[in-house]
């Protein structure tokens, strides 16, 4: 049985996606797209639990998979379902057409802490699961991937954790409640609101602010957006606008030096960023507060 690479690929000669965008957020965690030209990859295996969403048409989509007793199993996938596949379990999934695809590798920790504590993990099989909510976030991994932009780590990372979350509660029909997690106490919200603000040029990821907070991943998503009303990803986009903001109107940096200060390393998408949460462009914002000014 052969073992893949991150994009869930044969590399003994099976042909490269046409496109493809990855992010290894840490050795537990790897998100990749892939749009394939007909085919799929042979019978395979991954060292992880592999999440496969597919995005677009699902009449079009084969799911193939086999059971701990050697059994394979073949069905087409239908509207918000997806492919749950274990460690070492032989899978593939192939198009009659071209198609797309999210794969997220999650390892034991990431689940662990989506349960809550590593005993509270149930062990989850290679499955079709339909779950509406997974197959939205696909589209919204792959606008991510695709993104330039900084804050799309912390982003990408919440998704996983969701899905962790809902995988680890639902596995086999098993209940898994995690335990109640209270708002980010006021030392930790500080610490992280600190560390954000001295790493605004930085690509930050979802464990980095959970670190500066002293906790995992998941627990620090939830409690913080407990304490603030507002995602980990929401509150770093919106402190990259503000300090933006500020270097526009009080310094002379050229818009592309001030997009690099604040984490974008491309100005298109510094631009589209700064008009989607400021409702205007940088130059612009940059005239009129100048004008005001005087």
């Amino acid at each position: 049985m052969a073992r893949t690479d991150e994009r869930g690929l044969d590399p003994g000669g099976v042909r490269p996606p046409a496109t493809f965008a990855a992010r290894t957020l840490s050795p537990d965690l790897s998100i990749s797209y892939l749009r394939v030209r007909g085919v799929g990859p042979p019978m395979h295996t991954h060292d992880h639990l592999q999440v496969t969403i597919p995005l677009g048409p699902g009449a079009a989509i084969r799911a193939t998979w086999e059971s701990d007793e050697g059994r394979r199993h073949e069905r087409r996938l239908g509207l918000d379902e997806v492919l749950v596949a274990r460690p070492g379990q032989p899978h593939t999934l192939g198009w009659d057409g071209d198609g797309e695809r999210v794969v997220l590798f999650l390892g034991p920790s990431v689940l662990a802490d989506a349960a809550g504590a590593p005993e509270r993990v149930p062990a989850v099989g290679a499955a079709v699961v339909h779950d509406p909510l997974i197959a939205r976030l696909g589209d919204a991994v792959r606008a991510e991937l695709h993104a330039d932009a900084a804050s799309a780590p912390v982003y990408v990372e919440s998704i996983a954790g969701v899905v962790a979350g809902r995988l680890a509660r639902t596995a086999h029909g098993n209940a898994v409640e995690p335990p109640p997690i209270g708002a980010l106490d006021a030392e930790r919200l500080r610490r992280t609101t600190d560390f954000v603000q001295a790493h605004l040029d930085r690509d930050l990821a979802l464990a980095d602010l959970a670190g500066a907070a002293g906790l995992s991943p998941f627990h620090f998503a939830r409690s913080f957006k407990r304490a603030t009303g507002q995602s980990p990803h929401q509150h770093l986009v919106r402190a990259r606008i503000e300090r933006a903001k500020e270097l526009l109107s009080r310094t002379a940096l050229p818009i592309v030096e001030v997009g690099f200060r604040v984490g974008y390393h491309s100005q298109s998408h510094f631009t589209a960023q700064f008009r989607r949460h400021a409702g205007t462009t940088p130059a612009a914002y940059r005239a009129e507060t100048r004008f005001a000014a005087r």
